[in-house]
């Protein structure tokens, strides 16, 4: 275990009662504890976004699935909304093949989303099975606020099992998958396809906020709709871009609360 870009990197090895104690000893360094009488939905701010949800939010003690080119930093800004209504670890499982693709998460770049590096654990996974034993593994933690984890494939019965981990733990879990997996059967509460769209910058080479046109294609007791959303990074809330038309984010922030 060592630290790399102000996150704590956890590596899997090839003992698997070594890579639990491990884990284990790194969450209990690292996270505090949560009671189950924290809150179960974590509101995204934009109201509309929120209705459209069952339970009027994010909810906990349950999974979510996330794909799509831009899917990372949404499913960041997903765990960071989380954490405003349940302290604790954030527990990231990188795949090792996407980790020498797109590289390292940096802890400065997370603490834009509203992640403090000084409660992420990042864990080096070699293949899907590992990430996938360490995600249920860390889901059963009252000291995890949410696991993300980076999976390929992934069957009916292993994401049962990562729900009822959620449930036991009291967090969420997150899964990162290729768009085109996602049409595989899944016990996901909901099921997002993202894409990057259009910066809202107003002056050529402006750097805009994070936007994004996301699908939810799929939820359990909710209607499939696509919302053009804006992450604002001063209030760490989600937007529509069609509440922004007329306003700034600031004020848009203040009449949601």
């Amino acid at each position: 275990m060592r630290a790399m870009n102000d996150v704590c990197l956890l590596s899997a090895a090839s003992d698997p009662t070594a890579d639990l104690l491990a884990l284990r000893a790194a969450m209990a360094r690292l996270g505090g504890r949560c009671s189950r009488t924290c809150a179960t939905v974590a509101e995204l701010g934009a109201v509309a976004l929120d209705r459209a949800l069952p339970g009027g939010g994010l909810r906990l003690q349950a999974i979510h699935e996330v794909g799509g080119r831009g899917a990372a930093g949404f499913t960041a800004a997903l765990a960071g909304r989380v954490a405003r209504v349940r302290p604790g670890l954030v527990v990231w499982c990188q795949h090792r093949r996407r980790r020498r693709d797109e590289g390292m998460l940096h802890g400065p770049g997370l603490m834009a989303f509203g992640l403090d590096p000084d409660r992420i654990l990042l864990v080096d996974g070699a293949n899907d099975a590992q990430v996938l034993w360490a995600m249920e593994e860390a889901l059963r933690s009252t000291a995890v606020t949410a696991v993300v984890g980076e999976v390929e494939r992934l069957d009916l019965f292993r994401s049962r099992r990562l729900h009822l981990a959620a449930e036991t733990g009291g967090g969420v879990g997150l899964l990162l998958r290729p768009a085109a997996t996602l049409l595989e059967p899944s016990a996901a509460v909901t099921r997002w396809r993202v894409r990057p769209a259009p910066s809202l910058s107003r002056w050529p080479g402006e750097l805009g906020p994070l936007t994004w046109s996301a699908e939810l294609w799929r939820a359990k007791g909710a209607v499939p709709r696509r919302f053009e959303v804006v992450f604002d990074e001063p209030t760490l809330r989600f937007d529509l871009v069609a509440d922004l038309a007329h306003g700034s984010f600031s004020a848009a922030a203040a009449a949601h609360g």
